[in-house]
């Protein structure tokens, strides 16, 4: 994966290349289940050594380093 991708294949084909500096936004429908796109993002960078900032504001740090493992 390279860095200008988000590391979720699905995403990834739809989005395409995103620039340097970019940001994604995702809004999800309430009755989808949003965490398991950002984890995978998350998980993505972090192996390529990039630097990731996570915010949940839902559940305790320890549980979602758990889901990220």
């Amino acid at each position: 994966m390279s860095p200008g991708r988000f590391g979720v294949p699905a995403l990834d084909r739809s989005l395409g290349e995103i620039p340097a500096g970019g940001l994604v936004l995702l809004r999800h429908d309430p009755m989808v289940e949003a965490a398991p796109f950002a984890l995978q993002a998350a998980a993505s960078h972090l192996r390529l050594g990039v630097e990731v900032v996570y915010v949940v504001t839902n559940r305790s740090p320890s549980r979602t380093l758990e889901a990220l493992e």
